[in-house]
């Protein structure tokens, strides 16, 4: 039993999560009550920026984990192509050959990304936070933390290969346990920065650092089980086919990815370029609380991804259908849970610390259900592509276009209100392609599936929408 709970993917990434969410709310407050509100606005922009490097990663991570557990579930690269019409369990043995020949494809892809990654990110930081960082008191404090959150994301990002390697060998219970030693020491040695050095330099770079030192760790242990399985991993061992296979998948994830997290973030630069910093502080706290309820929600489904892919590789539906309603549920109660709690004591915990940021209880609402139908198109665009059948570029393309006419048409009229009711009419209209394409790649439709979880789940959130607004108000 004991075993059986350490090397569960989900209870570690619970408890790696709620080690990360932490040491995110212990800097929160600080920040938001300690740092001026220039500083404070300029520091949320950072969390966006970070979160958009993490979002890239994962657009990469989640396509080339899953080729990865293809192999190593006894799937060749030449069935990939038949997946989504495979209805039949089959088993089959790791082919370690190919497994070292994909290997030998992403390890150089991510470094060619990584260093076009920091080019791009430098162009949009000289753009974008040339605004924000003057309206500081210390101008030069806010460039040189700005140049920490540069360097370390394309290290990061770099270094990802390495756990894309152990998720793909269902290794996501090790990862896991990794970010959550690793965060844990870090934890005291964020609070003493908190304590005792709190400016916005020091504070970014505790954290960036933290991440690296995370990263390095698992770089380690991965090639550990790099060597363990005899796999030479080589440069010049790059085969031409192979990349075209996965690239022909991987390319559509990084626009879909790309395109996704700049629908998701953009609203963080605009409202820093056109409000004033109070304004865009209130909007960017609000917004940052949800990307950890969000972070925390995502990890939950993802921690299963390897093992949907392995069995969908397969064709066993019977027990890929059982693990993901299953797993939805508990994703789904994750998300609930959070909302509700910041809806209900968000404003009692501000204004208890005494914080300079305001927070807008309507707008909670608005991201709340925002967020609950993006993250179910999330799930079920990841669902289509374990089964290889990607439709996810043209669904976030149409879902892209939706959102920024409405952004452009009435900005004016609803103020920052307009980001996430923009973002929420654009996922129901691009929900009825969702249905119609998702659902019958595991044999079953939307209502005959949703009416046990996703239909139910609106109508909670309706009620306790309802009387949380009632309470408040």
């Amino acid at each position: 039993m004991l075993k059986k709970i350490y090397n569960s993917s989900i209870l570690n990434s619970w408890m790696s999560n709620i080690i990360v969410i932490i040491s995110m709310l212990i800097a929160i407050p600080v920040v938001i009550t300690k740092l001026s509100i220039e500083a404070v606005n300029v520091w949320f922009l950072f969390a966006t920026i970070v979160s958009l490097t993490q979002g890239i990663v994962l657009g990469f991570s989640s396509t080339f984990s899953r080729f990865i557990s293809y192999v190593y579930a006894g799937v060749s690269l030449n069935e990939v192509h038949t997946l989504k019409d495979k209805k039949e369990l089959i088993h089959g043995d790791i082919n370690l050959l190919e497994l070292e020949k994909i290997l030998n494809v992403i390890k150089p892809l991510y470094l060619i990304l990584s260093i076009l990654f920091v080019f791009l990110l430098s162009i949009m930081g000289y753009y974008f936070l040339d605004k924000p960082i003057s309206m500081m008191e210390n101008s030069s404090e806010g460039w040189s933390a700005w140049y920490i959150v540069l360097i370390s994301s394309g290290i990061i990002l770099y270094l990802n290969f390495y756990q894309v390697f152990l998720d793909g060998i269902n290794k996501i219970a090790l990862v896991q346990r990794i970010i959550s030693i690793v965060n844990l020491f870090g934890l005291f040695v964020i609070l003493l920065v908190l304590i005792f050095i709190p400016s916005l330099f020091s504070i970014t770079l505790i954290y960036q650092l933290i991440s690296m030192i995370t990263f390095l760790t698992i770089a380690y242990f991965s090639s550990k089980n790099i060597k363990n399985l005899n796999l030479n991993i080589h440069i010049l061992s790059f085969d031409k086919d192979i990349f075209l296979l996965i690239w022909a998948t991987a390319k559509k994830s990084l626009y879909t990815t790309i395109l996704a997290n700049i629908v998701k973030h953009i609203s963080s630069i605009i409202v820093a370029q056109l409000l004033s910093p109070a304004q865009s502080a209130s909007f960017q706290f609000t917004k940052r609380i949800f990307d950890v309820i969000e972070r925390f929600t995502i990890t939950t489904f993802q921690a299963k991804l390897p093992v949907f892919a392995r069995l969908r590789g397969r064709g066993d539906i019977s027990s890929f259908t059982q693990l993901l309603l299953k797993t939805q549920y508990i994703t789904y109660f994750i998300f609930l849970l959070g909302y509700m709690s910041f809806l209900f004591f968000g404003n009692y915990i501000v204004n208890f610390i005494g914080s300079k940021v305001e927070l807008y209880n309507e707008l909670i609402v608005l991201f709340g259900f925002s967020v609950l139908i993006t993250r179910w198109v999330g799930m079920n665009l990841a669902v289509s592509n374990q089964a290889n059948s990607v439709i996810e570029h043209f669904v976030i393309t149409l879902s892209s276009i939706i959102y920024f006419v409405l952004i452009y048409l009435f900005i004016d009229t609803l103020d920052f209100y307009i980001f996430p009711i923009a973002q929420l009419i654009a996922m129901l209209l691009i929900s009825p392609i969702i249905i119609k394409k998702v659902y019958p790649t595991y044999n079953t439709n939307f209502f005959s599936y949703e009416y046990k979880i996703f239909i139910p789940l609106i109508l909670i959130m309706i009620i306790i929408s309802y009387f949380g607004l009632l309470y408040i108000l």
